[in-house]
């Protein structure tokens, strides 16, 4: 089973789009605090420069990674790149979740939103498997 490196056009545009919407997302996580939009001034606390570290390497090690998708992409490759990122991704989350930089309006709202935030970093987790997995068998059948 012979599978070429190189993406197919369709799959090369949607990493070109991947990496414009995360551009736009870095810019925009950067920006939040400074533009005092109404609701958002309300609910994120002045702490969440204390996370943007954290965010803004994980967009840009998604950025990277698609930047690589564009050249070298056999499944094997992009599964344990996945879980990379999904390691970067869980990193951010749990950084946001420590210091958790929003102000809401009620104690059960806080309580629903750390207890989202945990299901999601658990299911980033079971990702992380997931990925690793597929990767080892793609690349066990690529090279038989």
């Amino acid at each position: 089973m012979s599978q070429s490196n190189q993406p197919t056009s369709g799959r090369q545009f949607g990493y070109v789009v991947a990496i414009i919407v995360n551009v736009a997302m870095i810019y925009i996580f950067n920006n939040l605090l400074s533009w005092h939009l109404p609701y958002i001034s309300q609910v994120l606390a002045p702490a969440f420069t204390n996370c943007l570290w954290a965010i803004n390497l994980s967009l840009s090690v998604t950025i990277f990674m698609n930047f690589i998708f564009l050249v070298f992409d056999p499944r094997w490759f992009h599964r344990m790149m996945e879980a990379i990122q999904n390691v970067f991704a869980l990193v951010s989350m749990y950084v946001f979740y420590s210091i958790f930089p929003l102000e809401l309006p009620s104690l059960m709202l806080a309580q629903i939103v750390h207890w989202a935030l945990l299901l999601a970093m658990f299911a980033i987790g079971i990702a992380i498997v997931v990925e690793v997995l597929q990767s080892i068998r793609y690349f066990a059948r690529s090279e038989l």
